[in-house]
């Protein structure tokens, strides 16, 4: 199972500038999330996509996620 901390994801938006749409509660509902299900991370890319204004697609964000979790 491929899982990623939430700090990492935390920076991955950060760095990609995503997640500018979203509160803070949605933030902290999207980790809980990745917390209680780590290996869904088409969920979690969807949840930063919804959340983003970005030209980057779910696929990407999701792939982008796999890639990082494959270093954790």
């Amino acid at each position: 199972m491929r899982k990623i901390d939430c700090s990492t994801i935390r920076s991955y938006c950060i760095r990609n500038n995503l997640f500018t749409c979203g509160s803070c509660k949605q933030y902290n509902a999207m980790f809980a999330y990745n917390d209680e299900h780590p290996d869904k991370l088409h969920d979690t890319a969807i949840m930063i996509w919804l959340c983003s204004e970005t030209t980057k697609t779910i696929e990407i964000i999701e792939n982008d996620l796999r890639e990082l979790a494959k270093n954790y």
